[in-house]
């Protein structure tokens, strides 16, 4: 939950991978600069989303 938790960023990784699968890319990237702006390009969970918004998309 975001709004319970806005610095959480597990929680900010699923909803930017939720929203890959879902087609909606720009919304990923404004969870990724979240992340960023809260632990930086190093984290597991930036790393994780910028890769699963590189990545090809699956169907």
């Amino acid at each position: 939950m975001v709004a319970a938790d806005p610095s959480y960023v597990k929680v900010r990784e699923y909803l930017g991978e939720a929203y890959m699968l879902k087609g909606r890319s720009d919304l990923a990237r404004e969870q990724l600069a979240a992340i960023r702006s809260i632990c930086g390009t190093g984290c597991e969970e930036y790393r994780d989303l910028e890769e699963a918004i590189a990545a090809p998309a699956r169907g």
